[in-house]
C-alpha cells in the first residue's frame, strides 16, 4: 500500500537534495567548523525517518531491516571517519576535511532514495518495496552520522590531548 502524493513525500526529497547540496560545499580546500558538518548527517537522519513513518506493513521484519541498515551504516561511516584524511587547524571547532568519494556517494544515493520515495508516492505504486526504500535510507543516514561523529571525536581538543594528537 503507498500513499498518495504529500507534503512529507516533498519534504523528504527537499531534505535530501539540501544534504547533497551542503555535502558539495565541503571540499577539501574548504575549512569547515564542526558544527557545519553536523547539517548533512542530521538532515540525513531526518529523511530516514520520514522514509521509515512511510511504511504501512510495518513489523518485526521490516524494523529490523531498518535498525540493521542503520546499524551498518553507522559502522561504516565510523570505520572511514577514523581513517579520513583531515587536517586539524588551531582555532577550536575549525577542520579542513577530504571529500571522498564515498561520502558523496551516500548523499546521491540518498537523493535517489528520495526520489524513489517520490516517484512510488506520484505514481500511487511502488517502484520498490516502502520497507527497502526505508533501510537504504538508513544505511546512507548511519554513514553520514557514523562518519561525522569520528571527525568530531577526532578533533575534539580533550581527545587530542588523550590520544597524544593522532
Amino acid at each position: 500500500m503507498i500513499a498518495p502524493l504529500s507534503l512529507s513525500n516533498a519534504l523528504t526529497l527537499i531534505f535530501a537534495i539540501t544534504c547533497l547540496t551542503m555535502v558539495l560545499n565541503q571540499r577539501s580546500d574548504r575549512v569547515q567548523r564542526i558544527s557545519r558538518l553536523l547539517v548533512p548527517p542530521v538532515l540525513a537522519v531526518v529523511v530516514a525517518l520520514i522514509l521509515l513513518s512511510s511504511v504501512f506493513d510495518a513489523g518485526l521484519i521490516n524494523d529490523a531491516l531498518w535498525v540493521g541498515g542503520a546499524i551498518v551504516g553507522f559502522v561504516l561511516g565510523r570505520l572511514r571517519g577514523r581513517t579520513l584524511p583531515m587536517e586539524l587547524l588551531p582555532a577550536p571547532g575549525l577542520v579542513r576535511v577530504a571529500q571522498t568519494a564515498d561520502h558523496l556517494a551516500a548523499a546521491v544515493a540518498l537523493v535517489a532514495i528520495a526520489g524513489t520515495d517520490f516517484a512510488s508516492a506520484t505514481l500511487r505504486e511502488a517502484v520498490l518495496a516502502p520497507a527497502l526504500v526505508a533501510t537504504g535510507g538508513a544505511l546512507c543516514a548511519g554513514f553520514l552520522a557514523g562518519r561525522f561523529l569520528m571527525i568530531a571525536v577526532r578533533a575534539d581538543p580533550v581527545a587530542r590531548l588523550k590520544n597524544g594528537a593522532r
